[in-house]
Protein backbone atom coordinates (compact mmCIF):
# COMPACT_ATOMS: atom_id res chain seq x y z
CA UNK A 1 0.00 0.00 0.00
CA UNK A 2 1.25 3.42 -0.89
CA UNK A 3 -0.02 6.87 -0.08
CA UNK A 4 0.41 8.02 -3.68
CA UNK A 5 0.26 6.62 -7.17
CA UNK A 6 3.65 5.22 -8.21
CA UNK A 7 5.21 6.13 -11.55
CA UNK A 8 6.93 3.56 -13.82
CA UNK A 9 10.39 4.32 -12.47
CA UNK A 10 9.28 3.79 -8.84
CA UNK A 11 7.52 0.55 -9.76
CA UNK A 12 10.63 -0.75 -11.55
CA UNK A 13 12.80 0.11 -8.51
CA UNK A 14 10.45 -1.87 -6.30
CA UNK A 15 10.42 -4.82 -8.66
CA UNK A 16 14.22 -4.85 -8.79
CA UNK A 17 14.41 -4.91 -4.99
CA UNK A 18 11.52 -7.29 -4.30
CA UNK A 19 13.81 -10.06 -3.02
CA UNK A 20 15.24 -7.79 -0.33
CA UNK A 21 11.83 -6.69 0.95
CA UNK A 22 10.42 -8.49 3.96
CA UNK A 23 6.90 -8.47 5.23
CA UNK A 24 6.66 -6.98 8.71
CA UNK A 25 5.40 -10.27 10.11
CA UNK A 26 8.21 -12.34 8.55
CA UNK A 27 10.95 -11.00 10.83
CA UNK A 28 13.09 -13.53 12.66
CA UNK A 29 12.53 -13.47 16.43
CA UNK A 30 15.09 -14.72 18.96
CA UNK A 31 13.47 -15.57 22.31
CA UNK A 32 15.59 -15.73 25.46
CA UNK A 33 14.32 -16.71 28.94
CA UNK A 34 15.24 -13.94 31.38
CA UNK A 35 16.87 -16.26 33.93
CA UNK A 36 19.29 -18.04 31.59
CA UNK A 37 19.36 -16.13 28.30
CA UNK A 38 19.70 -19.45 26.47
CA UNK A 39 18.02 -19.28 23.09
CA UNK A 40 14.64 -21.04 23.02
CA UNK A 41 14.62 -23.93 20.50
CA UNK A 42 18.30 -23.23 19.64
CA UNK A 43 17.12 -21.13 16.69
CA UNK A 44 14.99 -18.08 16.02
CA UNK A 45 11.29 -18.21 15.23
CA UNK A 46 10.76 -17.43 11.55
CA UNK A 47 7.96 -14.90 12.06
CA UNK A 48 6.25 -12.67 14.59
CA UNK A 49 3.20 -14.93 14.35
CA UNK A 50 5.12 -18.08 15.32
CA UNK A 51 6.80 -16.29 18.21
CA UNK A 52 3.40 -15.03 19.34
CA UNK A 53 1.98 -18.56 19.20
CA UNK A 54 4.83 -19.84 21.36
CA UNK A 55 4.29 -17.09 23.95
CA UNK A 56 0.49 -17.34 23.66
CA UNK A 57 0.13 -13.60 22.99
CA UNK A 58 -0.92 -11.42 20.04
CA UNK A 59 1.75 -10.68 17.45
CA UNK A 60 1.45 -6.96 18.28
CA UNK A 61 2.90 -7.73 21.71
CA UNK A 62 5.94 -9.22 20.00
CA UNK A 63 6.22 -6.15 17.79
CA UNK A 64 6.06 -3.80 20.81
CA UNK A 65 8.66 -5.70 22.85
CA UNK A 66 11.06 -6.66 20.04
CA UNK A 67 14.54 -5.15 20.65
CA UNK A 68 13.34 -3.02 23.59
CA UNK A 69 14.96 -4.89 26.49
CA UNK A 70 11.46 -5.06 28.02
CA UNK A 71 10.54 -8.56 29.11
CA UNK A 72 7.37 -10.34 28.00
CA UNK A 73 5.58 -13.20 29.69
CA UNK A 74 4.92 -16.67 28.32
CA UNK A 75 1.30 -16.96 29.41
CA UNK A 76 1.13 -20.65 30.36
CA UNK A 77 4.27 -20.55 32.53
CA UNK A 78 4.45 -16.87 33.56
CA UNK A 79 8.16 -16.94 32.73
CA UNK A 80 9.80 -13.72 31.58
CA UNK A 81 11.47 -13.67 28.16
CA UNK A 82 13.33 -11.14 26.04
CA UNK A 83 12.64 -10.75 22.32
CA UNK A 84 15.19 -9.68 19.72
CA UNK A 85 15.45 -9.44 15.94
CA UNK A 86 19.04 -10.67 16.04
CA UNK A 87 21.11 -13.10 18.05
CA UNK A 88 22.66 -11.69 21.22
CA UNK A 89 26.37 -12.20 21.68
CA UNK A 90 27.73 -13.45 25.00
CA UNK A 91 29.25 -10.11 26.17
CA UNK A 92 25.93 -8.36 25.59
CA UNK A 93 24.06 -11.06 27.49
CA UNK A 94 26.39 -10.85 30.48
CA UNK A 95 26.65 -7.09 30.59
CA UNK A 96 23.08 -6.03 29.97
CA UNK A 97 20.91 -8.87 31.27
CA UNK A 98 22.47 -11.58 33.43
CA UNK A 99 23.83 -9.08 35.97
CA UNK A 100 20.21 -8.09 36.75
CA UNK A 101 19.41 -11.61 37.96
CA UNK A 102 22.41 -12.30 40.21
Amino acid sequence: MFSKLLNCEEINKLLNNVDSLKSGNKKLVWIYPAETLELVNNMPYSSLRLAAEYLEVEYRTIKRHLDTKMSSLKKSTSKKVYLFSKNLDLPTKKKEFLEKYK
